[in-house]
């Protein structure tokens, strides 16, 4: 049975059964109002047959709740739909493309269930909403050759749309809300008003068709369903006029050549909730990419990371949180990155040329990591800090020094022709400083900046070699000068300077540079031929175990060489001025050291062989023990400073010690510390376990009545020759030979320990010699010293004493005799 509606009908209540192909025809003049009253309404069928609505006149939907046609009706018709208030469905197929027209003032008019197509000669529009699909599980395929009117506001949920219209598709509103939204077709789309692109795919039909986003709109990509499903742009030009907001954490992918275009009236504004990040991705078609005309501004607690190539020739501002960068592409634009944000260029695709009117500045920090590639060729370069590692390359050319606050370099290369400076700090844990010049081009630790060379620990082989040798353990300099004015501490890992390459440090006048690893640490050549020099003129100080520079020419010291503790191995070393002081304990190790000028101190072991020229020797830190492993020489130039506060070596008077040869030449200035030597007391101030060789040209000594005496093996402080005299018949008496008391064996013991002549004299006092006719008997209770040295004993010299009668003793020349008696009687000893 057939309805025919010629009329005006309101439905209000109750559900309508097309049952057995009943069919309800709506007349030109006909009219069906759908009010429903309670619940929601809806025409259905039933039975056997096709119900059908056949629709010629209007179906207007005014009220808040739901009706519509379901999907076991056929609608057909060339009337109009129109949707006042509350949502109407049509779910149903049709035999042949929708006509008509169909109009959603206020409500929704929702296209859901069965598939459809829309003839060109149909209308679709309406400050309402146009709904295609629903949440169900069978997505809806639209073909829409119609032209939408203006105003139109679409939305997709589980359903494909395709916008066919000859002329561009312009609308105020669409809406991918579904992970099965599809919005695709052979027509240009506009979106004059607003997009929201929760999930789904947007796809062209052809390469260059567009999805634009006028001046003045806006599109918003964020997510309703999950934050994993994401959207995809396949074979499509998304173009941006307007605001593009990226506030979901779900990504984007380019497929099919897709390009996600900025415009330079556009922004383009990523704004993702602390904790989030999100990605834009490709599937490695040709001509996928972004491309960034305008302004981007990156707002994200975690990275916005770019996976598919990039053009960038616009301003990129980066808010907070980070960006990277994973894809090569051409950069002719600018990188602003603010305060705590990140800038990352990451993995081996991301090759990157910054060049003609590119810059990067900010206060925010540039990372190039995981093998990626950048070249700042010749263009402004600023950002506060720069991060190098996992064998990321930055080269930067440029005809002037770069200064960056911080730097970071892990396992990574910082090339180029430019001189670098940090002004702030620089972390050095492993990588390669290199320059493409031929020369060395310098990295500057700028005053009031600091260098920590940290080291990555690797992997020990032995001899200072550490293994692998790769700029992912270990330091290099290549070509490059590392030029310290502020502060640098060096604890862990290992220099080398490649092969056929030059690297040196030079730590400049007012600069400090300590040595503070507990390892071994090694600054040396990987492969030979290389040259690796170090300049000192400001401090440098170790205070670890022992670090072997393996220079292939002399360190240079102008300034201060401080080894406190540990070892420091130097094949030589020539010092021209400061201090070089070697602590007690600590060794400085070396093949030669040539003293210009300056002075060398301490109570440590200096190994090697040393040259005194022009400078001076303090042994200890008044006083102290200063020991020379190999020859010491000293020209005429140089000094050698004693200072004498006591006479045990080391402990309260300086001394040097010297275990070969010690050729002696110049001054020496013996100084009083607080203790004054009374004759017979001497002391040695060096000592050669070898020989010695010459004297000191001048010997400036503090003390009145003493000199600078030699033997073979010695250099002494003794008192100047001179008559040696008994004045007490006793023994062994005190020890000491002075004027208050002097014995035989006294002055025996004194005139062994005086290098040269001596001569012994006597003045005994008239009342001691009580000995047959006044004699002086003088009897030992041990045996007299074994006399070791030219010694001349003159008996006459006792007053009183008379010529000796007894015969002279033959061949002598003299007529005195030395009379021994020995009265039987043992002694003590």
């Amino acid at each position: 049975r057939t309805l025919r509606i010629g009329g005006a009908t309101t439905w209000t209540t109750g559900l309508i059964e097309l049952a057995n192909a009943a069919v309800i025809t709506i007349d030109a003049s006909g009219g069906l109002i759908s009010r429903p009253s309670a619940a929601p309404e809806q025409i259905f069928g039933s039975g056997s047959g096709t119900a059908q609505v056949v629709n010629d006149g209007a179906i207007v939907k005014e009220g808040f709740n739901i009706s519509g046609i379901a999907e076991n009706v056929e609608y057909v018709g060339t009337g109009a739909v129109i949707v006042d208030q509350g949502e109407f469905f049509i779910s149903a197929a049709s035999p042949s493309p929708f006509d008509g027209s169909f109009v959603s003032n206020l409500g929704t008019l929702r296209f859901n269930g069965a598939s459809r197509s829309f003839s060109p000669s149909a209308s679709l529009g309406g400050a309402g909403l146009i709904a295609f699909g629903d949440a169900g599980p069978m997505p809806a395929i639209n073909q829409v050759d119609a032209c939408l009117s203006s105003p139109a506001n679409v939305r997709v949920e589980n359903a494909e749309v395709a916008f066919n219209c000859a002329s561009p598709t312009a609308l105020d509103y669409l809406n991918l809300a579904h992970p099965g939204s599809v919005v695709e077709g052979s027509s240009a789309i506009t979106i004059i008003g607003q997009l929201e692109w929760n999930h789904g795919i947007i796809r062209g039909t052809a390469p260059g068709q567009t999805i634009e986003v006028a001046v003045g709109a806006s599109a918003s990509l964020a997510y309703l369903v999950n934050p994993a499903i994401g959207r995809f742009l396949n074979n499509r030009q998304f173009i941006n006029h307007g605001l593009l907001f990226w506030v979901g954490e779900n990504p984007l992918t380019l497929e099919a050549g897709a390009e996600l275009r900025n415009e330079s009236d556009g922004l383009l504004r990523v704004l993702l909730q602390q904790g989030l990040g999100t990605h834009l991705f490709w599937d490695s078609s040709v001509g996928a990419r972004l491309l960034n005309l305008g302004s981007m501004e990156i707002d994200a607690a975690e990275p916005f990371s770019i996976e598919a190539p990039f053009d960038q020739a616009g301003t990129v501002t980066i808010n907070g949180g980070a960006m990277t960068i994973r894809q090569g592409g051409a950069d002719s634009g600018d990188y602003v990155i603010g305060t705590d944000a990140r800038l990352d260029f990451q993995s081996a695709s991301s090759i990157r040329n910054l060049s003609t009117s590119s810059s990067v500045s900010g206060p925010g920090k540039l990372i190039v990591s995981n093998s990626a590639s950048v070249l700042i060729d010749n263009v402004p370069f600023a950002p506060g800090a720069v991060e190098i590692r996992n064998l990321g390359t930055l080269q930067i050319d440029a005809p002037a020094q770069v200064a960056i606050g911080d730097w970071f370099l892990a396992g990574g290369i910082l090339n180029g022709n430019a001189d670098l400076a940090a002004s702030n700090t620089m972390v050095w844990a492993a990588g390669t400083l290199a320059s493409t010049l031929p020369g060395t081009a310098a990295f500057t630790i700028l005053p009031g900046a600091d260098l920590q060379i940290i080291g990555l620990q690797p992997m020990r082989v032995g001899n200072g070699v550490s293994a692998p040798l790769g700029s992912l353990f270990n330091q290099f300099l290549d070509h490059r000068e590392l030029r310290v004015q502020g502060t640098a501490n060096w604890s862990g890992g290992d220099f080398f300077v490649p092969l056929n390459s030059t690297g040196r440090v030079v730590v400049e006048a007012g600069a400090s540079f300590g040595l503070s690893s507990p390892d071994m640490p090694f600054f040396g050549c990987a492969g030979i031929p290389c040259v690796a020099e170090f300049i000192v003129d400001g401090t440098l100080q170790m205070f670890g175990s022992t670090a072997d520079l393996q220079l292939t020419s002399p360190m240079l010291l102008g300034g201060d060489l401080f080894v406190d503790s540990g070892a420091l191995g130097l094949p030589d070393l020539v010092q021209n001025a400061g201090v070089i002081r070697v602590g007690a304990g600590a060794n400085l190790n070396l093949g030669t050291l040539t003293i210009n000028g300056g002075s060398l101190q301490g109570s440590g072991i200096v190994g090697g062989d040393v040259t005194n020229l022009g400078g001076s020797i303090d042994p200890g830190l008044s006083p102290g023990y200063l020991s020379i492993i190999g020859d010491f020489v000293q020209g005429a130039g140089g000094t050698l400073e004693i200072q004498i506060a006591g006479l045990t070596p080391g402990v309260n008077a300086d001394f040097l010690f010297v275990s070969g040869t010690a050729t002696l030449d110049g001054t020496v200035n013996i100084s009083d510390a607080g203790f004054t030597p009374t004759p017979p007391q001497i002391y040695e101030f060096l000592n050669s376990d070898t020989v010695i060789v010459g004297a000191f040209a001048n010997a400036n000594v503090a003390y009145p009545g003493y000199e600078v005496s030699y033997d073979p093996n010695n250099a002494i402080l003794s008192p100047v020759a001179g008559p040696l005299t008994v004045n007490s018949i006793a023994d062994p008496g005190t020890g000491t030979c002075d004027v208050t008391e002097c014995t035989l064996r006294e002055a025996i013991d004194q005139a062994n320990s005086t290098p040269g002549p001596d001569i012994i004299q006597f003045a005994i006092p008239g009342g001691s010699c009580v000995g047959a006719g006044g004699a002086c008997v003088i009897v030992p209770s041990t045996p007299l010293p074994q006399i070791t040295d030219s010694l001349i004993i003159d008996g006459y010299s006792q007053p009183g004493a008379a010529p000796n009668t007894n015969l002279p003793s033959s061949g002598l020349g003299s007529n005195a005799v030395l009379q021994i008696e020995i009265d039987g009687n043992l002694t003590s000893a």
